[in-house]
């Protein structure tokens, strides 16, 4: 059993670390950032590696990538770790926006200010509304609401 164990960690590893792998070089550069940037800033014991892309738009320069804690205690220089295995539940879980140079990165339970990073990459601008309800405007168009019936 435990042989077992060990076989489905590795598996669980090399898949972790063939996702980035796969990545264009360009992204993996980002990536690698937001994992420095992530455990400078929020990084505890254990260290923050990469999980996914959340979100990505090419034309704005946009990427936001998730990175979640890993089996691996926290090193320096916090980059790529691919022999580390990904903690899917374990926390700090991290969002990592990147626009054009810019990265910010928040925690995963802040997904208000994660998405308001993302929608002012796209040159939107976000406005609370009543209970946090969001409705982008365009710069372009500040009249724009999409409101039907609002003053």
């Amino acid at each position: 059993m435990r042989g077992f164990l060990i076989l489905l960690s590795v598996l669980l590893v090399l898949e972790g670390n063939e996702a980035y792998e796969q990545l264009h070089p360009r992204e993996r550069g980002i990536v690698d950032k937001a994992i420095e940037k992530a455990n400078q800033e929020f990084g505890k014991r254990h260290h923050l590696d990469y999980s996914s892309i959340e979100e990505a738009n090419d034309e704005k320069g946009m990427l936001r990538v998730l990175l979640k804690p890993t089996s691996c205690e926290k090193i320096t220089p916090a980059v790529h770790q691919g022999n580390c295995e990904i903690r899917e539940k374990a926390m700090p879980q991290v969002s990592c926006v990147a626009c054009n140079e810019n990265m910010n990165c928040f925690l995963r339970k802040d997904h208000v200010k994660s998405r308001e990073a993302v929608l002012k990459c796209l040159g939107l601008n976000v406005y609370r509304l009543g209970g946090g309800h969001f409705l982008p405007q365009t710069e372009e168009n500040p009249q724009k609401t999409g409101c039907l019936g609002c003053i």
